[in-house]
């Protein structure tokens, strides 16, 4: 028989991911699976804007209303742990596994999908060389389509390289503040964030402004089958699933820019 992690070592593993991944901040908070990669998410709709005044005759209304999307990853994970005597120190050396599991490959996992998925839904999707002369222009384009859209803060992702072009061009460095908050410095109305290549899909740079991305990761299961209860030998079986995709409404897209150089001969 199969048994559920102890809560407190669920509360950890989730605490790998919101610590580590770029997609933290944006993901949603009451969302309600109504199967494996079906959710419905909580928007509030309104009636309408202002009226003229008549000693408030006329009354407005606001719902909550549930929009249902499908979600793209259903992704799973098993591991065997050599058998061990105890059941808590069963428990943690699974957690230990997984946690560094989720640190190595899920959280670069999440974010590629996070980032690739801005890349195609983006309104703007520039394709400049960037360098240090022609950045802060590039950086620009973004920055008149945020406030010409009513944004008046944004993200700025960025690779190591484009970052080191922008310090060029401006002579300074940005240097990181930690994992918890992994914002580098601010130019302008954006926060920058140095993004490993590998997880910001190809992009050279992404602009991501508030409310534009929901991002949505349900932990699907997580099983523990102790010594005796599998049949793939005499120790810990660990079975993991992770649910996750991110929304972007049309209405949104013009929150979000991104630029990634043309390929050769494009």
């Amino acid at each position: 028989m199969a048994t559920e992690f102890p809560v407190e070592y669920l509360t950890a593993l989730d605490k790998v991911i919101e610590l580590n991944s770029f997609t933290t901040k944006y993901q949603v908070k009451g969302a309600e699976f109504a199967n494996a990669k079906t959710v419905k998410v909580p928007e509030l709709v309104f009636d309408g804007g202002t009226v003229d005044y008549d000693r408030f005759e006329t009354e407005g209304s606001v719902e909550q209303k549930y929009t249902a999307y499908e979600l793209d990853k259903d992704r799973q994970k098993a591991f065997y742990i050599d058998a061990v005597e105890d059941i808590d120190d069963g428990h943690v050396r699974t957690t230990n596994a997984v946690s560094e599991f989720e640190r190595l490959f899920l959280v670069p996992e999440l974010d590629k999908y996070f980032f690739a998925n801005v890349g195609t839904k983006a309104k703007t999707k520039a394709t400049e060389t960037i360098t240090a002369e022609n950045v802060k222009t590039e950086i620009r384009k973004a920055e008149t389509q945020m406030v010409n859209n009513g944004f008046a803060a944004a993200d700025l992702y960025m690779t190591t390289a484009a970052l080191h072009a922008l310090e060029d061009s401006i002579d300074r460095q940005f240097a990181g503040e930690g994992v918890i908050t992994d914002v580098v410095g601010k130019y302008n109305m954006f926060d920058i964030h140095r993004v490993p290549d590998e997880r910001l899909a190809g992009l050279d740079f992404a602009v991501i402004a508030p409310g534009t991305v929901r991002n949505i990761i349900k932990r699907a299961c997580n099983y523990l089958f102790q010594p005796g209860q599998h049949t793939h030998g005499d120790g810990w079986l660990c079975q993991m699933r992770w649910v996750y995709g991110n929304i972007v409404r049309k209405n949104q897209a013009a929150g979000l820019y991104v630029n990634k150089a043309a390929s050769p001969g494009a």
